[in-house]
C-alpha cells in the first residue's frame, strides 16, 4: 500500500480580527465584525449582536480557532491574534 498523505478538508482561513474595522468604508465600521471579550473570553460581535457560539456554556472563546495539533492545556488561554500566522 502506498505512503498516504493526510489533508484536512475542514481547516479554515481566519480573517484578523481588525481586518473589517481598517478596511470597510468609514460609514460602516460601526457595523462592522470586531472581537471584544465577553464572559472572560473572546468572541465576535457584529454591530451590538454577540454571535452564537459565544453564547454556548461551554465558550472557549477565538483561540481555539487555531488550535489543530495543540493539547487543552496549549489552547485554553489563547486569544485570537495567537493563532498560527499562516491562518491568517
Amino acid at each position: 500500500m502506498p505512503d498516504l498523505e493526510l489533508i484536512d478538508a475542514d481547516g479554515h482561513i481566519l480573517e484578523p480580527a481588525e481586518m473589517w474595522r481598517e478596511r470597510i468604508e468609514a460609514r460602516h465600521r460601526d457595523a462592522a465584525p470586531r472581537v471584544e471579550l465577553c464572559n472572560g473570553k473572546e468572541a465576535w460581535f457584529v454591530e451590538d449582536h454577540l454571535l452564537l457560539e459565544a453564547r454556548r456554556e461551554d465558550n472557549r472563546g477565538l483561540g481555539f480557532s487555531g488550535a489543530a495539533g495543540r493539547t487543552l492545556e496549549e489552547v485554553r488561554d489563547l486569544k485570537y491574534v495567537d493563532n498560527p500566522p499562516g491562518a491568517f
